[in-house]
């Protein structure tokens, strides 16, 4: 698979509620991307009876076996954090959804970053998704301005 861009999947209504639900989580200290490296960000915990779960796990139904999840969750990221390269997992494959709603400014930043022949960013459109094995090296980076949102879905 490698990389995959899939838009126009959620629609309008659809991002609202995920956005709505996304602003009442308790976000905790993030994740260290690479042993001896600090924690960037926060997350959130998404749960399987949550609604956004549920809209977005109904549109991937399609492209994966969403049976085969092991984890969903909530990356918060603050303006100009400087997250790490990092690979999830070894075998599998991790989905992630741009949850922020305002119109991409390029100048803005955001994008997700992976590192293959060279470095490759995919923007973060309002209700993209982006679909990738979980072994390739990447990270996220943040926006100069605003929190970055993204849910994301880890796949065995």
């Amino acid at each position: 698979m490698s990389i995959r861009i899939l838009d126009n999947l959620i629609t309008k209504k659809e991002q609202q509620t995920i956005w709505n639900e996304l602003q009442t989580k308790n976000y905790l200290v993030g994740e260290i991307d690479r042993p001896g490296l600090p924690p960037t960000g926060s997350v959130a915990e998404l749960l399987k009876e949550d609604k956004t779960f549920k809209i977005i796990n109904n549109k991937l139904i399609n492209f994966i076996d969403t049976n085969k999840i092991y984890r969903s969750y909530i990356n918060c990221f603050f303006p100009n954090e400087n997250p790490y390269f990092h690979i999830d997992k070894d075998k599998g494959t991790t989905i992630l959804y741009y949850a922020n709603l305002e119109n991409y400014e390029l100048d803005e930043g955001g994008e997700t970053q992976f590192l293959l022949e060279e470095i490759k960013g995919v923007r973060p459109i309002p209700g993209r998704i982006v679909l990738f094995d979980s072994n390739i090296l990447h990270k996220a980076t943040s926006f100069r301005s605003k929190n970055r949102y993204t849910v994301a879905f880890k796949y065995d």
